[in-house]
């Protein structure tokens, strides 16, 4: 590979192995710990007052499921069963808080991420990152917490976004990047320097669809010495293209005008 003449760009969605079920927004992680505190506190009482019960009717240190002589006797057999029962009902209650103080846990630490996220882009903006605000609406999975929502074939589910850079002539991949931005905006500038970097060639010729349009990311690419032919819309299915303008650009047509 002595050059790299025309590059192009392209991305898909793929599912992440996590269900959107399993994601959750900023704004209901802290109302969802309090839920949860609640109920933490709730079966623990639960479970403290089946064991003062217990020690109140057979002594402290006594569970009241010991294997006394009266077992012997079926009526007093289905007494001790009882007890046990009761017993298990108390340690599932405390089993029942553990799962959900872990729980907390969980959500405490996607909204450190999701906070120490807005830090971040709040300090890549200029901006003291103690006034960063994170967005409500900003989702965490348990499951898979680097994957997005993103939209999926009419609907909603949790993906990354799948980069790829080609060299047109050969067909050789050149770049790839798995992220979690939910469209292909601003994707076009790290794919020609992952090329770059990979090769350490810079592509003549770049082209993509209308989901790259962006004028920032053109204009670095442009900047890299790339020229760009990215579309600026859809067509629609079946619709004849219409003619190249020959001659001339005109005067005062806007950067989409021009690309197009």
């Amino acid at each position: 590979l002595k050059k790299v003449g025309h590059l192009s760009v392209d991305g898909t969605k793929v599912r992440a192995n996590a269900s959107k079920h399993k994601a959750m927004s900023y704004g209901r992680m802290q109302e969802s710990i309090q839920k949860l505190d609640e109920q933490v506190k709730r079966l623990l009482e639960e479970a403290a007052a089946l064991d003062e019960q217990e020690q109140a009717r057979y002594g402290k240190g006594s569970r009241g499921d010991e294997l006394p002589e009266e077992l012997s006797n079926p009526a007093a057999r289905a007494e001790k069963l009882k007890q046990a029962r009761n017993r298990l009902e108390a340690d599932k209650k405390v089993a029942l808080a553990v799962e959900k103080e872990q729980r907390i846990e969980k959500i405490r630490r996607a909204q450190q991420e999701l906070e120490e996220e807005a830090r971040q882009k709040a300090q890549a903006q200029g901006e003291k990152a103690e006034e960063a605000v994170v967005d409500p609406k900003a989702q965490r999975n348990f499951t898979d917490p680097e994957s997005r929502i993103m939209p999926w074939d009419g609907s909603f589910q949790q993906s990354y976004n799948a980069q790829v850079a080609v060299d047109a002539d050969t067909q050789l991949i050149l770049a790839q990047e798995v992220g979690q931005s939910p469209n292909d905006v601003r994707q076009l500038e790290p794919m020609v320097s992952q090329v770059q970097a990979n090769t350490g060639l810079v592509p003549e010729q770049l082209s993509a669809d209308s989901g790259y349009f962006c004028r920032e990311d053109i204009e670095k690419v442009q900047a890299m010495g790339v020229e760009p032919f990215v579309a600026v819309g859809r067509a629609k299915h079946g619709q004849e293209p219409e003619p190249a303008p020959r001659g001339r650009i005109p005067k005062g047509l806007s950067f989409k005008q021009r690309m197009g």
